[in-house]
């Protein structure tokens, strides 16, 4: 089971990737934020392993919150999902550490590959940590 938070002021997008999501990854939990800065409280509360962001949003946008998530050590993966196909959007968006960046409509096999791909380095990230902690405390 995953945890996925989805962030977007627009609650058609926000339906439509709630009903992909739960169709992709039936148990995982769902979270809404409105914005960036919502979606920051939220991860105060709970921990979340994959952020679906638009990057377009009032009180804090998606790379604001990218940048956010940096200073608070954020090990999760970050997703920009915009409807601007913009160079240099993606550029600062893939600098600031987002996995990737999908266009808006997304396609659910397109959201399916990338979702999958992020639990995937997920995962090694958590082998890994547990061998260095397994090498640690055996010297």
């Amino acid at each position: 089971m995953h945890t996925i938070m989805v962030v977007d002021d627009d609650p058609i997008i926000i339906d439509g990737l709630c009903m992909l999501l739960k169709r992709i990854e039936p148990t995982s939990v769902v979270l809404v934020a409105k914005s960036g800065a919502d979606a920051l409280g939220i991860l105060l509360e709970q921990p979340v392993e994959l952020i679906l962001t638009d990057i377009k949003m009032p009180v804090m946008d998606g790379l604001e919150l990218i940048e956010n998530l940096r200073m608070l050590h954020f090990q999760g993966e970050v997703v920009i999902i915009s409807g601007f196909d913009d160079f240099e959007l993606v550029r600062k968006a893939l600098q600031l550490g987002a996995s990737d960046y999908l266009l808006k409509p997304v396609k659910s096999d397109e959201l399916e590959r990338v979702c999958k791909a992020c639990f995937e380095r997920l995962q090694s990230k958590r082998y890994r940590s547990l061998a260095l902690d397994g090498q640690a405390s055996t010297n």
